[in-house]
């Protein structure tokens, strides 16, 4: 009877044994697959700084680029606006030039050849 008892608890010393051995082989699992899970994380948030300061940079330069644009504009705007002050202007004095120093028939002469062409 002593023999059955040691040997019984022999058994159940054994079995447990192997419960912790295979606790301890799904624990070192689950820690090994939770240091490659964290280690996929870091990475993929490494890419996402990586993505958004890239994005950043790319805001930035459309950003200057539209006002860039928009300065063009604005010259552009101005130019044309300059452009047609000095067209007139031209315009207004040019009859002025035209007559203090071409003869009166030359001049109308010159302003039917024009008027002729429009």
């Amino acid at each position: 009877m002593l023999f059955a008892s040691r040997m019984a608890g022999f058994k159940a010393m054994a079995a447990a044994a192997v419960v912790v051995i295979i606790l301890g082989g799904l624990l070192y699992l689950q820690i090994k697959r939770n240091g490659e899970l964290s280690a996929t994380v870091d990475q993929q948030a490494a890419t996402i700084n990586l993505q958004t300061a890239a994005l950043d940079k790319e805001r930035r330069k459309s950003a200057e680029t539209n006002l860039q644009l928009a300065e063009s504009r604005k010259k552009v705007q101005q130019l044309q606006q300059s452009e047609r002050e000095l067209s007139h202007d031209l315009q207004a004095s040019n009859d002025k030039i035209i007559n203090a120093r071409i003869p009166v028939d030359v001049a109308e002469r010159v302003r039917q050849f024009r008027n002729s062409n429009n």
